[in-house]
């Protein structure tokens, strides 16, 4: 199998014409007709990731974010894509097209949340907004109060600390954007859904959520979506039987809490 078999297939299940304009996805490092035995699965292509891809010899990294995002004029040795074009590594990158995929991002993100999978939905956006159906919304098997179902969210996810408002009813309702999803935020206020979780909410969309009456849980862009790695990782070993997948080890939140 070549980088572009593991290329194709992405794109059948995450179409890469669905990433949003200003995003940069597909093949970005590397050969596409280069043989893969060996695969990294990674959110962010970093030194830490970048020493383990050589320790365990693989020939191919796969990350969410990509590994270039803007234009790149220059590359010094202390570039992070030197080494990568010196090691002879491939990078395929899977961004927005991946968090709007049928069992992409949001779809993980939505079961981690506990919502049922037969009442997930898109959420209609508005044409100001970035992208239709970036969001999901569904509900939960039973209602909990906003501070039970921030604790949920907080064990479900792993994370150190979550930071939410406090919407003064029971959640029934909840909508998942993965990632910076504030842009959703006067959508699911107007929807009447009861919570969001998303991540990198402003003060102003706390105080805005908050007098909406929305519990507006703050979970984090690194824990919202890392959890994507896994269910990845078992698709393509699903469809890829020679190649050996596995997920970046190496991997954490940069930020630290006191």
């Amino acid at each position: 199998m070549k980088v572009k078999d593991i290329y194709h297939y992405i794109n059948e299940i995450a179409p890469f014409d669905t990433a949003l304009s200003y995003d940069n996805c597909g093949i970005l490092l590397g050969n596409p007709d280069r043989e893969v035995t060996k695969c990294l699965i990674c959110l962010d292509v970093t030194e830490a990731v970048l020493e383990e891809a050589i320790q365990s010899g693989v020939q191919l990294i796969v990350s969410h974010h990509p590994v270039i995002f803007h234009p790149v004029k220059r590359i010094l040795d202390s570039s992070l894509l030197s080494p990568l074009i010196r090691q002879n590594f491939a990078v395929l990158s899977a961004h927005t097209n991946l968090d709007m995929a049928e069992r992409g991002v949001n779809y993980q993100l939505a079961l981690r949340c506990g919502l049922i999978a037969d009442t997930l939905r898109k959420i209609p956006a508005d044409p100001a907004q970035l992208a239709d159906g970036f969001g999901l919304a569904g509900s939960l098997p039973q209602s909990m109060t906003p501070s039970e179902f921030a604790a949920f969210v907080k064990q479900s996810l792993g994370i150190q600390r979550v930071k939410y408002t406090d919407g003064k009813k029971e959640i029934r309702t909840v909508a998942v954007s993965c990632g910076a999803g504030g842009f959703l935020l006067d959508t699911v206020i107007r929807s009447g859904i009861d919570a969001l979780v998303t991540a990198e909410l402003k003060h102003h969309e706390l105080l805005a959520a908050e007098a909406a009456g929305l519990t507006a849980v703050d979970a984090g862009h690194f824990e919202t979506e890392q959890i994507i790695k896994e269910p990845l990782r078992q698709m393509l070993a699903d469809r890829f039987g020679e190649i050996d997948f596995f997920c970046a080890a190496e991997e954490k939140n940069p930020a630290c809490y006191l």
